[in-house]
């Protein structure tokens, strides 16, 4: 969508190292930007998510909540049980907040005015909100001094197999089936619905909107 605003030349991707375990993300995001020509710019911030991490699980071996499990071991992945009321064992406090906040210094010394965020309809996380991202953006124009800042969500009220459709329509189904990553674990295995463990909550839904999307004719 920012591609067909803007162009390529224009566009810049941002990608956030931040002691994650699912490290094909990074794998991922290269070959999406080379994919795609645009520059891609990589911000580590593994330091200092690895002390939120601890804090919030109690031991930096469970940083996205709860043990893994593959297909095969029948093992589990990601605990039930809740970090913060009301909000999976997977969140991470504060994510998406830093990120953007740290984007917007990154768009201001450039002087560009948009940042996009591609969360989606159906996300449990309270910084995925349509609220939380107003709330960045206030918190930017005011303590940034920056004016006409905006967090661009053009997904927030699209369920999953809407995404999968919007990338058919806008003709890159293979780039966001096989070359996008949203498990939990590490666990890249390629599947006809993408990479991932195939049990955690992200992989059930990407293999349900993937199934679910149209098939491409003509």
């Amino acid at each position: 969508m920012a591609l067909e605003r803007y162009g390529a030349k224009r566009v810049k991707a941002l990608h956030f190292e931040y002691a994650q375990r699912n490290s094909p993300e990074t794998q991922c995001a290269r070959h999406l930007a080379e994919t795609l020509g645009v520059e891609l710019v990589v911000v580590d911030v593994s330091a200092a998510f690895a002390a939120v991490l601890c804090s919030s699980t109690g031991t930096a071996g469970t940083l996205m909540g709860g043990a893994e499990r593959d297909e095969e071991d029948g093992g589990e992945v990601g605990g039930e049980h809740e970090v913060i009321k009301g909000t999976p064992a997977t969140f991470v406090p504060g994510r998406n907040l830093i990120f953007l906040h740290l984007a917007a210094a990154l768009a201001l010394s450039r002087q560009v005015t948009e940042v996009w965020i591609g969360v989606h309809h159906g996300s449990l996380y309270p910084d995925c909100t349509r609220e939380a991202l107003r709330a960045v953006e206030g918190s930017v124009r005011e303590g940034m001094g920056f004016e006409g800042f905006e967090v661009v969500s053009p997904l927030m009220d699209e369920a999953p197999i809407a995404v999968f459709n919007l990338a058919r329509f806008y003709g890159v189904w293979e780039l966001a089936v096989e070359h996008t990553h949203s498990c939990y674990s590490s666990n890249s295995k390629q599947h006809e619905w993408g990479r991932g463990c195939g049990v955690c909550v992200p992989c059930m839904f990407r293999r349900w909107a993937v199934s679910t999307a149209p098939t491409p004719t003509g």
